[in-house]
């Protein structure tokens, strides 16, 4: 049953990788599946991250949420790839990857994980409108990672899996988690004033990113998870005194007690 299974994968593999080979469908996989390891693409993702953030709302609620989501999607990832030890089809077959032969761990795919994180979090965020707008998003970054050569159809099913317990199950679980330790009644997506956890939250993001383009700026790698650690505090100490603020009680307005105060007993009596 096993030999069954992987026969069918790398059946599956050949399928996509060969007999979808189309001039016109190359260079539109090629960008789906590297888009984001060029300058332009991560400066455009950087950009639009900091327009969500500048914008507010539920737009600022889905940035917020998606730092620590792809943190812990890729992180798991990275972890899979080295426990499982799968080699990439473009080792262990006889093929040319489009995008250059890569050695690390195929399974699972992490670029599918990510995208399908990327989808499940502004689900949880503004609902299955949000699903109905981007699902193509993943599958088509999950489809051009067999396409290109460099994943098996079963690495990017199972990225996709990941990515979306990660995004959709995470987010509603610290939601539903956060709702009922501050007796909120509802489903919102209300979000802290406080400044320093945007500011911990920056602090955080661009430590990834930095860590990300860490083949360039290796001198100053070391630092940056000391950095991701000042950032997190920041957010832990953020939470801490919207927390505190929450539990005082709320003052009653001067007009409305001096409005009871001027009143007579009679005349609240007759009311």
């Amino acid at each position: 049953m096993m030999v069954s299974s992987i026969s069918l994968d790398v059946q599956l593999f050949y399928w996509i990788f060969e007999g979808w080979r189309a001039d016109w469908l190359t260079p539109i996989m090629i960008f789906f599946s590297d888009a984001l390891k060029t300058l332009p693409g991560r400066v455009g993702a950087v950009l639009l991250w900091g327009y969500l953030l500048w914008r507010g709302g539920k737009a600022r609620a889905f940035a917020l949420w998606l730092i620590p989501v792809l943190i812990l999607t890729n992180e798991t990832c990275d972890f899979l790839k080295a426990w499982v030890g799968r080699e990439r089809p473009c080792v262990a077959l006889p093929i040319e990857a489009l995008t250059g032969k890569l050695t690390s761990g195929s399974f699972p795919s992490a670029h599918a994980a990510n995208m399908s994180a990327l989808v499940g979090t502004a689900t949880a965020v503004w609902g299955r409108r949000a699903l109905l707008w981007l699902f193509w998003l993943p599958l088509m970054v999950g489809l051009s990672r067999v396409y290109v050569g460099v994943h098996y159809p079963s690495d990017v099913a199972a990225g996709w899996l990941l990515g979306w317990l990660y995004g959709w199950g995470g987010v509603r679980l610290a939601l539903w988690a956060w709702r009922h330790t501050r007796n909120i009644a509802g489903y919102t997506c209300g979000m802290p004033r406080n400044k320093a956890i945007y500011i911990g939250v920056l602090v955080v993001a661009a430590s990834a990113l930095l860590y990300i383009g860490g083949q360039i700026i290796r001198t100053i790698e070391w630092f940056l998870p000391w950095a991701a650690g000042v950032g997190v505090a920041l957010i832990l100490i953020g939470l801490f005194v919207e927390a505190q603020k929450s539990r005082k009680p709320k003052p009653i307005a001067s007009d409305t007690a001096a409005t009871h105060q001027g009143t007579p007993i009679g005349a609240e009596e007759k009311r």
